[in-house]
């Protein structure tokens, strides 16, 4: 029995190595644990996290290794069995806890993978035609054509940066090449009066340009009041 106990004491305690000083308020071991949480908050105060959090991974290995025979000596139980059992449940709990965290670093990678790598000219669009928006909502325009004059007349001085960069593309649209880059947009316009968000009836169109062919992205659609609404295709 002695050398099951021995055993048993031995094995990793993933409980403990994942939550360590939590762990160790329920197991009667936070005083063997606590050096994580002062630890942690010693490196939020005097910002060295990498080199603290380095230490604070190798002592939650260590408390990993150590957790069931702390556990099993600082607190009572009816059993080894019961012991157990309940290390098996933080086990799970940590292996719940641990997977929901990689889970969402890897939706927060996918959101930024597809924002700002796999579809920069979106990313860059959106700011453009944000600030278009804005530039519109100041003027009194009757119709899309209006707006595409107004961003390639080269008298105006009131317009927005890309004006000098911009020209008529169609009778309402104009294209628009990103000095960053070798990409061209193509932006074409709705405007009428009474501009609301419910009828989509003022919107402005983005198109990325490929191989000479545009490629629509996204429409937002505005109001009077700036309010919008972006609608990716």
């Amino acid at each position: 029995m002695e050398e099951t106990t021995n055993n048993d004491l031995k094995k990793f305690n993933f409980g403990a190595f994942i939550f360590t000083w939590i762990w160790g308020i329920f197991n009667g071991s936070f005083k063997e644990t606590c050096l994580v949480l002062i630890l942690f908050i010693i490196s939020r105060i005097m910002h060295i996290f990498l080199l603290v959090d380095l230490v604070i991974f190798g002592y939650a290995i260590y408390c990993g290794i150590k957790g069931n025979e702390w556990a099993y000596q600082n607190k009572q139980w009816e059993s080894l069995e019961r012991f157990t059992k309940v290390q098996r449940y933080w086990a799970v709990g940590g292996a719940v806890y641990l997977l929901g965290v990689l889970a969402i670093i890897a939706s927060l990678i996918f959101i930024a993978v597809n924002i700002f790598i796999k579809a920069p000219e979106v990313t860059a669009g959106n700011i453009i035609s944000s600030e278009i928006v804005r530039v519109i909502n100041k003027h009194d325009f009757k119709s899309g054509e209006n707006v595409a004059d107004f961003f390639t007349d080269p008298e105006r001085q009131d317009r927005y940066e890309i004006k000098h960069k911009a020209e008529k593309y169609g009778t309402n649209g104009i294209k628009y090449d990103l000095p960053t880059s070798n990409q061209s947009f193509v932006f074409t316009f709705q405007k009428k009066d009474d501009c609301n968000l419910s009828d989509k009836n003022c919107y402005v169109e983005f198109y990325n340009l490929e191989e000479g062919n545009p490629v629509r992205k996204f429409v937002q659609y505005f109001d009077e009041s700036g309010k919008t609404k972006l609608e990716r295709d």
